[in-house]
């Protein structure tokens, strides 16, 4: 005799195969959605593999900062203040920032551009801190090629 309602056999939430019920032992149940063991392990590697993409870009690009600065290369940037040694206002004063509901473009891992609408969510900010927000989608298309060209570079 069963009790309740009958329940069909979860979907794995990565490759939307069904999980059998005598293979749950090797599947895992996160936030509401079934894994199967391999695809929750793909998933998480997927995500070191962008994570670390990200932090190895963000020290690129400070490198980047560091070499086309006018500091750098011996011009006073009027940023720059010589006696207190610091710089006045910060770049980020100074880039385009989006309202609640303005759509901004963004860079995808694979080089496609992205419309989405802001809406002052992490990932919001965290594309924003990192320089993938464009205002435009042809500041995305520049702003792509020179790090796709700047990729290629490197191999």
């Amino acid at each position: 005799m069963q009790d309740g309602n009958p329940v069909p056999d979860p979907v794995c939430g990565r490759c939307k195969k069904t999980i059998e019920r005598a293979m749950r032992k090797e599947a895992v149940y996160q936030d509401g959605i079934w894994l199967h063991t391999a695809c929750h392990r793909e998933g998480a590697d997927q995500l070191f593999r962008a994570t670390r993409l990200s932090e190895v870009l963000k020290e690129f690009k400070r490198g980047v900062d560091i070499i086309i600065s006018p500091l750098f290369q011996g011009d006073a940037s009027p940023d720059w203040h010589a006696d207190e040694g610091k710089a006045m206002s910060s770049p980020h004063a100074q880039r385009w920032l989006p309202s609640t509901g303005e759509h901004y473009f963004l860079i995808l891992g694979h080089g496609m551009i992205a419309r989405f609408p802001w809406s002052e969510t992490d990932f919001d900010h965290e594309t924003w801190d990192f320089g993938n927000c464009f205002k435009t989608h042809e500041e995305a298309v520049q702003a792509r090629d020179k790090i796709q060209e700047v990729l290629l570079s490197l191999h």
